[in-house]
């Protein structure tokens, strides 16, 4: 019994391609640019910019403290379009750090400065940075209104990269409210999109998320693929952030596989990656994760140090709902932990109980207000084992009860998944299906034209045959005349040569003879 939340590729899916990929000029050369142009003019504000977007993926951090300085002399300057992407960028930088709600504010700032110019592809942008920021608060509602406002302006403005993007994090989100079917046509569409545009970066990112809609429908053959598909195209890119999310994914993969090792084993890649980059995120993502594995295998003292450096990221964040399952996870370890253990983290074994049921019960109010049903379902049978281990019975049985009821809403969920799956199952074989038709029908016709040719070469190879047999006969009968016609002149001059020759009254009397 455990919540296992990988981010896998949503965060950057999630991102402007440009900002995902952020290679622009290396910090260094911007950092010199800046020392050589003191001058407080146009061109150092748009060093300041591209610094901050640049440091966004490396050091976001240094990316906040850069926005501020570009958004100080951009309001010095009074131009809108650069006070909006000065305001852009410390956002993004702000979403890069897990700093949800005051990226959110951020965007909003930036969305009025490109509003005020009428700039769409700016409003289509930042639309793209709020619907992030709801993502991380986990309010999937709102992000995925504002991922769709993206798309219908990159629609409109004929962007097809930005308009894959947007649609791509359309269906992040459906994913993430329970539309499985929603989500993984709008990603093979996606998909086709990105294939189209020959764009691997993105490709990749839609192979990640489409492995991760068949996690979600328990097709881990399929997700497993997917995501191994993905993992070859972001390494040969060296595009980290994608690395590191996809190796947690198919970490997950592994652990419900039951190969907990095979799994830790990626988890501590993906960390270190994540760790190398800043991401704040992507290691808490990692930690909960490779605490939860070690817990599972009752692995108590490895699993500790992993959940509560999980726990505190999860707090730096304001990420309630893995706050929740942190929350959860530490609970049950501090139930069934040895003594020792205990001891040596300063906790009093007479209280692992209340100190078990405090995490509990704040996780569990957590839960409710991000409307977590599947944590809240974990959390009240945490609640009635530790009930139990304190005998009180009463209690025990109360929360055991709203366990069982939170099961069950969410078996009957899970059996209208299985429906979903079924009903997705028999439209693939009937595309399927009609797509062999077609094979055999093109293959047929294809026969038929190749008999066709055949019959016609054989045809036309005949009468070829006997029209040259014709014209040798018909030659052969003209040489014949030919000859014969030279023949019978040939014996009328000879016979007038002998006539020329002989004496006329002999012949005269022959005659008469």
């Amino acid at each position: 019994m455990h919540s296992i939340k990988s981010f896998l590729v949503v965060l950057f899916a999630l991102v402007s391609v440009i900002q995902l990929r952020a290679q622009h000029s290396p910090v260094d050369s911007l950092i010199n640019a800046l020392r050589k142009h003191p001058k407080t003019d146009t061109v150092r504000l748009n060093l300041l910019n591209e610094l901050a977007i640049t440091y966004s993926t490396i050091d976001p951090d240094k990316g906040v403290a850069t926005s501020d300085q570009a958004i100080e002399l951009a309001n010095r300057l009074q131009i809108p379009l650069k006070q909006a992407a000065a305001n852009y960028n410390k956002a993004y930088n702000y979403s890069r750090q897990g700093q949800d709600s005051l990226a959110l504010r951020q965007y909003q700032q930036a969305l009025r400065w490109y509003q005020s110019v009428n700039n769409q592809a700016g409003i289509g942008k930042v639309y793209q940075g709020i619907g992030l920021a709801y993502f991380g608060l986990a309010n999937y509602s709102k992000a995925l209104e504002a991922h769709q406002q993206a798309a219908a302006i990159s629609e409109k403005m004929q962007n097809k990269k930005r308009q894959a993007v947007a649609l791509n994090s359309v269906g992040v989100n459906y994913m993430y409210l329970g539309n499985y079917p929603k989500a993984l046509r709008t990603h093979l569409y996606v998909l086709r999109l990105n294939e189209a545009a020959k764009d691997t970066f993105m490709i990749a990112n839609s192979m990640g998320n489409i492995g991760f809609v068949y996690k979600n429908l328990a097709d881990y053959s399929n997700a497993l693929a997917y995501q191994k598909k993905a993992l070859t195209l972001y390494k040969a890119q060296q595009y980290q952030i994608g690395v590191a999310n996809t190796l947690g994914n198919i970490a997950t993969l592994y652990d419900v596989l039951n190969q907990p090792d095979t799994a830790i084993d990626y988890y501590q890649e993906a960390f270190a990656i994540n760790q190398s980059i800043n991401s704040n995120r992507g290691m808490a993502s990692d930690l909960i994760n490779i605490g939860i594995v070690y817990t599972d295998r009752e692995k108590y003292t490895e699993a500790l140090p992993y959940l509560k450096k999980a726990l505190t990221l999860y707090k730096l964040m304001g990420d309630q709902s893995n706050i929740a399952i942190a929350l959860n996870n530490l609970s049950r370890l501090y139930v069934n932990a040895p003594e020792p253990l205990l001891r040596k983290n300063g906790i009093k074994p007479s209280q692992r109980y209340a100190l078990a049921l405090s995490y509990q019960l704040q996780g569990l109010q957590l839960a409710k207000e991000t409307e977590d049903l599947a944590t809240q379902r974990d959390i009240w049978l945490s609640l009635s084992e530790t009930y139990n281990a304190q005998q009180n019975f009463g209690q025990e049985l109360s929360a055991y009860k709203k366990y069982i009821s939170l099961r069950d809403s969410l078996i009957n969920e899970e059996k209208k998944l299985d429906i979903t799956r079924q009903e997705m199952q028999f439209e693939q074989e009937k595309r399927e299906a009609v797509l062999k038709a077609k094979h055999i029908a093109d293959l047929q016709q294809k026969q038929f034209e190749r008999n066709v040719i055949i019959g016609g070469s054989t045809l036309l190879l005949l009468s070829g045959s006997a029209g040259f047999l014709l014209f040798k006969r018909r030659r052969e009968a003209n040489q014949k005349r030919q000859e014969a016609e030279l023949r019978a002149e040939i014996a009328d001059t000879e016979m007038k040569a002998l006539r020329a020759q002989m004496n006329p009254h002999f012949i005269f009397n022959s005659l008469n003879s």
